[in-house]
């Protein structure tokens, strides 16, 4: 090693290895988040060979590894038939276990345990026959040309290859089309959104917030507790509501940090576990019902909120969601959302959005689709990405079946498999 290595080199040349090719699958998901999940269900019912690759020992992604666990912008039952999986499993949640149920209009808003979420997703993967592998990093991809052709993977087994399709970009920061080669939009580190570690709290007098779904408290404390703030360098209390008697999530620790570098990742990881008790020791001061409350437990990782988005055949932009198009090929439902004048809507995202400029047999599900800045604002809700994976699962399957290129899928013919999702 001395040998290979010396104090000049910036850089190590690894020895060539073979790498064991260990399946072939139609599709391969990579990421067990709402889209993810969502994707290889549906890649999986539609008659694909699909394989879904997760980091984690468990499923679904930012909802349960950051506790995440309010559902907004979920469809009402009416609205959608309820054979399509993202729909089954918002129901399958509200009929095991439902903490909260607020209906805005057809927006509806959900709270949930994140034990019960891990449960439901795992059954129904299960059930479709969907290949898992948990515990699992994608860490590059096999490409030929502008083709994808698969994953490479790493874990407690080494290095293991496996060939597809089509892949599904479904990790959320666009790790596999990084990979890949694919363009993207990367806003400056001071105007992404910032990182949040959520943290649950026991002991707390819900009676005081019982009604309050996700609500800025400060909106109801008194002044003083307002003035307060500022010592603790808190801009707002915010929770989520109350899951089981005498417990709350808390969503107040903010972080500016570029989730994509690794040091400044395990800097805001650092910062917020510090700032989760000074935010407690303000709750007990100062807000009513946290007097005799203690902490729990904290999330098993920070939330990110932003990191790359494509460069896709098309950009959606702020102005396609306030006009709510649905001409050409804005198609894909999205979660709902309320305007500066306090209506409720729904929009919609064109196909194209999932569709990489300069790479084929890769389509990207969830946040890091092809939009701009204040667009990704409404897109990167839990239910929009639900939708999104749904939709590029059924692009998917499509594509292996008729053997074409994803680009070259007729949007009519997509548009009709889109509406008759089962």
């Amino acid at each position: 090693m001395i040998e290979v290595l010396n104090k000049m080199n910036r850089f190590y040349c690894q020895p060539p290895k073979k790498i064991p090719i260990n399946g072939n699958f139609d599709v391969i998901v990579v990421g067990g988040g709402p889209a993810g999940i969502i994707a290889a269900i549906t890649s999986a019912r539609r008659g694909c060979k699909t394989l879904l690759i997760e980091k984690n020992g468990f499923l679904g992604g930012t909802i349960t590894a950051s506790l995440v666990v309010n559902w907004i912008g979920a469809f009402t039952k009416e609205d959608f038939d309820l054979r399509r999986p993202s729909v089954e499993l918002m129901q399958r949640i509200l009929e095991k276990n439902s903490f909260f149920n607020l209906v805005i209009g057809k927006n509806q808003q959900i709270s949930f345990s994140p034990e019960i979420f891990k449960d439901i997703s795992l059954r129904m993967v299960e059930k479709a026959k969907v290949k898992l592998l948990l515990h699992t990093y994608a860490v590059d991809v096999i490409r030929e040309k502008n083709n994808v052709k698969g994953v490479i993977i790493e874990g407690k087994s080494g290095r293991l290859a496996f060939l597809s399709r089509i892949v599904i970009d479904a990790t959320g920061d666009g790790d596999i089309a990084f990979f890949s080669g694919v363009n993207f939009y990367s806003e400056p580190k001071s105007k992404r959104l910032p990182l949040t570690l959520i943290f649950r709290v026991g002991g707390v007098d819900t009676g005081y917030c019982k009604k309050i779904f996700y609500s800025y408290l400060d909106k109801n404390i008194d002044q003083k507790c307002k003035w307060k703030l500022n010592k603790f360098n808190i801009k707002k209390v915010s929770i989520f509501c109350p899951f089981q008697n005498g417990e709350v999530f808390v969503n107040m620790t903010k972080i500016k940090a570029d989730a994509l570098n690794l040091h400044d990742l395990t800097k805001a990881c650092i910062k917020a576990r510090k700032q989760i008790y000074k935010i407690h020791e303000f709750l007990k001061r100062y807000v009513p019902g946290f007097s005799k409350s203690y902490i729990i437990d904290t999330a098993p990782q920070i939330g990110v909120r932003e990191t790359r988005r494509i460069k896709g055949l098309y950009t959606l932009n702020q102005r396609d969601i306030f006009k709510v198009r649905k001409d050409e090929d804005f198609i894909i439902p999205s979660g709902f959302f309320i305007s500066k004048n306090n209506s409720v809507s729904q929009f919609y995202i064109p196909y194209r959005c999932l569709i990489p400029k300069n790479v084929d047999n890769l389509l990207v599900a969830g946040r890091c689709i092809s939009t701009s800045h204040n667009a990704f604002l409404y897109t990167r809700n839990i239910s929009t990405c639900m939708s999104l994976g749904e939709a590029s699962s059924i692009a998917a399957s499509i594509c292996c079946k008729k053997n074409i290129l994803p680009r070259n899928l007729d949007i009519d013919i997509f548009n009709k498999a889109l509406n008759n999702s089962k």
